[in-house]
C-alpha cells in the first residue's frame, strides 16, 4: 500500500473499519479501495465519496456511488471546496441542488469560477458564502459576498480569527463587526496570538476564551 490512511475501529463490530479522516481515501490505490469494499471494511460510503470529491478523484467517486453513496449535496460542498468542476457537475447530475452549500464550499476553497457557477445555479445565501471565504482567508470572495448583500460581520469575524487571517479580521471590523468576545474565542481555539491581542485591544473580555487559549498552549507544549 503506497498510502496508509488513519483507521478507526467501529466500537460495535471490530471487523468493520471506518475512516477517521475520510479525505485520505483519495490518496489510496484503487485496488486497495476495492478490497476494502469487498471485505466490508469500508463502513461509510458517503464519507468516502466526500473524500473522493475533495481530492478530485472521479473514478473513486463513481465507485462509491455504484456501491451506494448518495448524499449528493454534501458531496457537492466538498467537490466545490476542492475546485473540481467535473465532480461538481457529476453531483448535480445525480441530484445535488443545495447551491448555497456549494457556494460555501467554493468560497472556502477560493474557487471564484465555481462560486460564480453556484450563483448562476441559484445560490443566494451570501452570509454562508462570506463565512466560507473567511474560513479560507479569501478576501476577494469575501468582498464579492459583501457586494451581494452579506452582512453577518460578527460570525465572519469569528471564523476569520479562528483560522488566523488578521487582514480579513480587520476588514470585518471595518465593516461593522463588534462582537470581539466572539472573535477572541475564534482566535483562542487555534492559538492565534496576534488576533487574541487584537480582540483584547478592541475590548474583548471573555474569560472562557483564556481557558481555551491555555488548553491550546498546553496541548502544543506537551
Amino acid at each position: 500500500m503506497k498510502y496508509i490512511p488513519k483507521l478507526l475501529i467501529n466500537k460495535q463490530n471490530d471487523n468493520l473499519i471506518d475512516y477517521e479522516y475520510f479525505e485520505y481515501l483519495g490518496k489510496m490505490d484503487m485496488i486497495v479501495s476495492i478490497k476494502l469494499i469487498k471485505n466490508k471494511q469500508l463502513l461509510n460510503l458517503n464519507h468516502a465519496l466526500y473524500g473522493a470529491c475533495q481530492g478530485g478523484h472521479k473514478i473513486l467517486a463513481k465507485l462509491m456511488i455504484k456501491k451506494g453513496a448518495n448524499n449528493w449535496n454534501l458531496a457537492l460542498y466538498y467537490a466545490c471546496g476542492g475546485g473540481h468542476k467535473m465532480l461538481v457537475k457529476l453531483m448535480i447530475q445525480k441530484g445535488a441542488d443545495d447551491w448555497d452549500w456549494g457556494l460555501r464550499g467554493a468560497c472556502e476553497g477560493g474557487h471564484k469560477t465555481i462560486v460564480e457557477f453556484m450563483i448562476r445555479k441559484g445560490a443566494n445565501d451570501w452570509n454562508r458564502g462570506l463565512r466560507g471565504a473567511c474560513l479560507g482567508g479569501h478576501k476577494i470572495l469575501a468582498e464579492l459576498m459583501i457586494e451581494k448583500g452579506a452582512n453577518d460581520w460578527n460570525n465572519a469575524l469569528s471564523y476569520t480569527c479562528q483560522e488566523g487571517h488578521k487582514m480579513l479580521a480587520e476588514f470585518m471590523i471595518e465593516h461593522g463587526a463588534n462582537h470581539f468576545d466572539l472573535g477572541l474565542h475564534g482566535a483562542c481555539r487555534k492559538g492565534h496570538k496576534m488576533l487574541v491581542e487584537l480582540m483584547i485591544e478592541k475590548g474583548a473580555i471573555s474569560c472562557w476564551c483564556l481557558k481555551s487559549m491555555a488548553e491550546h498552549l498546553i496541548k502544543n507544549d506537551s
